[in-house]
């Protein structure tokens, strides 16, 4: 495999960067967007004196994040495995092949 880090001066290109700093976006995106929708259910049960309507607005808030987190850890595996892949092996000095277990046959 060709190395994604330039022999010329050891240092990655510009072009390199461009899947780190996609995943860096998508993060800091879905972080501003968690912050936000966390901030919305706080301020939302503690305007409510009902303790069965906090309750439930806690159990949606919950199922969201969960969602969300699930949906989040897809799209970075996803990143990881693209043109992002290739830098992060490059940086770690790892190989671009993929780790087999030997099985045995009983």
């Amino acid at each position: 495999m060709d190395k994604v880090v330039s022999s010329e001066n050891s240092a990655p290109r510009q072009e390199d960067w461009a899947g780190v700093s996609e995943m860096q976006r998508e993060m800091l995106g879905f972080m501003a967007t968690r912050l936000r929708k966390d901030s919305d259910a706080l301020r939302e049960m503690v305007a409510h004196h009902d303790l069965n309507h906090a309750f439930s607005i806690h159990s949606r808030w919950l199922a969201e994040t969960v969602h969300d987190y699930l949906a989040e850890s897809e799209k970075m595996v996803s990143m990881m495995t693209g043109p992002a892949s290739k830098f992060m092996l490059a940086a770690t000095g790892e190989k671009d092949e993929p780790a087999t277990a030997k099985q045995t046959v009983a």
